[in-house]
């Protein structure tokens, strides 16, 4: 299952995945090197998976709060 998976996934350079997010390369380095942003290594070069980035996307989003008071 986790075959099928993987070749369904785009693998995307720094550069693709700060498009992605909306950050700079180095941010996307930054995340990686501290392990939150899952990465693959591809020999020596680093890509990012899309569903990883999807994933993380929801997992930062921050959810909006409910105020009774403001109309």
């Amino acid at each position: 299952m986790a075959e099928t998976r993987s070749r369904a996934a785009k693998l995307l350079t720094i550069e693709e995945a700060a498009d992605a997010l909306g950050v700079t390369p180095r941010m996307i380095r930054r995340l990686a090197a501290n392990r939150l942003l899952p990465f693959v290594k591809v020999g020596r070069l680093v890509r990012f998976r899309d569903v990883d980035i999807a994933r993380c996307v929801d997992e930062w989003t921050v959810p909006a709060v409910d105020r009774p008071w403001s109309a």
